[in-house]
């Protein structure tokens, strides 16, 4: 599959276990070379609180991962959210790889500089990225496409050659790997 999607709803979560999901995800790292998974913001472990799966599926995709990477938004509230995040990943895996982007940054440089002082200066990531504002991103949204011009998906393309590991040999002679 080219995209297996997740759950369509967070209702939904409760009729997964975070065991099945891992082993999904697990099976599609033997078979591709790269599997990104988009997984929930909250990283707190709702399932010990509340007796349910609650992001007990986020941490476990977490757990296994090489590269984590956070998107964050372009204002001050969407700077604390990321950071509150990061200090949450670097908690539950502490030696991940770790990158960081602002989506839809804007292109004013004293506002990126400002944005990338506050990022830079509780957390060392990996990598920082400022993904442009570009109405084609909305347009295709609206239109149920993919980007595929445009500033934007240069940025993403440009993301993902940094972030994405390489690869040293075929995925179907590396067994199992840890994804």
């Amino acid at each position: 599959p080219a995209l297996l999607c997740g759950l369509p709803n967070p209702r939904d979560r409760h009729e997964v276990r975070p065991g099945e999901v891992a082993a999904v995800a697990s099976e599609l790292a033997a078979r591709y070379r790269h599997v990104v998974v988009n997984v929930s913001h909250g990283t707190e472990d709702v399932g010990a609180m509340t007796g349910g799966e609650g992001s007990t599926i986020t941490r476990t995709l977490l757990s296994a991962a090489q590269v984590v990477v956070g998107v964050g938004a372009p204002t001050p509230v969407g700077v604390a959210r990321l950071l509150d995040w990061v200090a949450d990943v670097r908690a539950l895996v502490p030696a991940v790889t770790l990158h960081l982007v602002v989506n839809h940054a804007p292109p004013s440089r004293f506002h990126r500089a400002e944005l990338e002082e506050e990022l830079l200066r509780t957390f060392a990531p990996a990598s920082l990225s400022f993904l442009p504002f570009d109405r084609r991103v909305l347009d295709a949204a609206w239109d149920g496409r993919p980007v595929t011009a445009g500033g934007w998906a240069r940025a993403v393309e440009a993301l993902a050659a940094q972030v994405l590991p390489p690869v040293t040999q075929p995925a179907a002679s590396r067994g199992r790997p840890k994804w």
